[in-house]
């Protein structure tokens, strides 16, 4: 495609812009849960497992492949993990999905990022959610197959693919 000769109007969607997505058969996403998408396409309650990627908050009460409305940008309060709990020092950090409404201050197993940490208090965290934009591609989750040294730019340049990192 040639490079443009004159102005055109770029459409831009605004912020905190909503989606519709099919809800997973056999399971119900509640209004104001954290929904993640899995690798079907489908909208589930956020959860730390396999194949998810948090990308909202629900609007709306919806199960079994009705549309649950996704607000994908946005800072929402969710609950504070008792045992490994959110600091107010991770300001700008971020926090990872325990449950479809609680985050907390490390990565589980799937290590599912929720969003970044913007105050913590009494009440719980206030998530800054991107629609899934911090979260990382991969994770690693073995230690055993960790890669070696000889391997670092390897990680580099998937991370600077998925935007984790910037190009140097």
């Amino acid at each position: 495609m040639a490079s443009l000769t004159a102005p055109i109007k770029t459409p831009e969607a605004a912020p905190g812009v909503q989606i519709s997505l099919a809800v997973k058969d056999s399971t119900t996403v509640y209004a104001g849960a954290l929904v993640a998408i899995n690798s079907s396409g489908k909208a589930e309650p956020a959860a730390d497992a396999s194949g998810l990627r948090a990308v909202g908050r629900a609007e709306n009460t919806a199960s079994n492949g009705a549309a649950v409305r996704i607000r994908r940008k946005g800072v929402f309060r969710y609950a504070n993990d008792t045992v490994d709990a959110v600091t107010a020092a991770m300001y700008g950090q971020v926090c990872y999905v325990k449950d479809d409404h609680t985050v907390s201050s490390s990565a589980g197993t799937y290590a599912v990022v929720a969003g970044r940490v913007v105050r913590v208090d009494a009440d719980g965290v206030w998530v800054e959610m991107d629609g899934g934009a911090f979260a990382p591609s991969a994770a690693i989750t073995d230690l055993a197959t960790t890669p070696a040294a000889s391997d670092v730019n390897a990680i580099l340049a998937a991370l600077r693919k998925a935007g984790i990192i910037a190009n140097s």
